[in-house]
């Protein structure tokens, strides 16, 4: 595997990360959970960050652009969320969301972990 394809690798899993955390962050927030929402909103700014660092790296230190992967959406929200208000969220939707959305966190994870091993 070549330095550029390397570095391309992990800025294009570093900004499927930035999408996953920012479609969390909305997810949470819909549920009415603004805590959880913060939390990922922060994964998102930290993972643009890191990013963004690691791409003024290559640039730096290789004198050339990396080549844009193009990213797809993660589906985080399910795509039946968006006909519905927020209040017509019950209790019984925000439990078992908030441990499909914990699910999906602890995938995305455990995946970027081992990319980055």
């Amino acid at each position: 595997m070549t330095i550029e394809e390397i570095f391309t690798n992990l800025t294009s899993h570093m900004r499927e990360g930035v999408n996953f955390h920012k479609e969390l962050s909305e997810y949470y927030l819909f549920l009415g959970l603004p805590g959880y929402g913060a939390c990922h909103e922060y994964h998102c700014m930290e993972e643009m960050r890191t990013y963004y660092n690691l791409c003024k790296f290559y640039i730096c230190h290789m004198n050339r652009l990396l080549p844009d992967k193009s990213t797809e959406s993660n589906d985080v929200i399910p795509s039946n969320w968006y006909k519905y208000y927020r209040q017509d969220v019950d209790i019984n939707t925000i439990r078992s969301s908030v441990r499909a959305g914990l699910e999906k966190w602890i995938e995305w994870e455990t995946e970027t972990k081992k990319l980055y091993e």
